[in-house]
């Protein structure tokens, strides 16, 4: 850290000059909190990267602090603010039809060249169901099949008075547990060695 500071008694921002009449010499610690009780008392942005600005006592800092806040929520308040009278777009309607860029002319030559280093031919134009849409029937049948061939395996189905009350149970402790694998390859969770032809872990090691 600097031993001494030049501290301009009226600061160049207002106008203050560079002459020795405007200078004073300081250590860094006095020029910081000079400047911070100016900042509190109305004066000029205090510089937070200051050399003294850790240095200064707790209550100093932390009304600087607040006093920065503030003057940040005046400057962001009604007219002031960037955002007053205008709308956040949804970026879901802002990439919905003629908006989205991909589906620009301009942009097909950069998309047909991603489809076919990452995709294979059968994208673009090299697609036989290029340029066609489903009819509502053909749609309406993908539909059933899709319900019809459900990955869900509870769906439509209910859990039993049993298997509800297993689940509300308290859950197995496993702290202290250790993976224990056997030969034929099953795992199993243990504080002790389960018996004979097992080790610790969950892939077995030929030894």
């Amino acid at each position: 850290m600097a031993k001494t500071h030049r501290h301009h008694i009226v600061p160049r921002a207002l106008g203050g000059s560079d002459d020795p009449e405007n200078i004073t010499i300081l250590d860094a610690i006095e020029h910081a909190e000079i400047h911070a009780k100016e900042f509190l008392a109305g004066g000029i942005q205090f510089d937070f990267r200051h050399e003294g600005w850790p240095f200064l006592s707790k209550e100093l800092r932390d009304a600087c602090r607040a006093e920065r806040s503030r003057r940040m929520k005046l400057c962001q308040t009604g007219e002031d603010n960037p955002m007053f009278g205008r709308q956040r777009p949804d970026r879901r309607d802002a990439w919905t039809g003629d908006n989205n860029p991909n589906r620009k002319p301009e942009a097909l030559p950069r998309l047909r060249k991603h489809w076919e280093e990452n995709l294979g031919p059968m994208f673009g134009e090299d697609n036989p169901f290029f340029g066609k849409h489903h009819t509502g029937e053909s749609r309406k049948r993908m539909s059933e099949s899709h319900r019809a061939n459900s990955i869900k395996p509870m769906e439509g189905k209910n859990h039993t008075d049993e298997s509800k009350e297993k689940m509300r149970g308290p859950r197995p402790k496993m702290k202290g547990k250790k993976h224990w694998v056997n030969s034929e390859g099953k795992t199993c969770r243990s504080r002790e060695c389960p018996g004979p032809g097992w080790q610790r872990g969950r892939k077995w090691r030929p030894q």
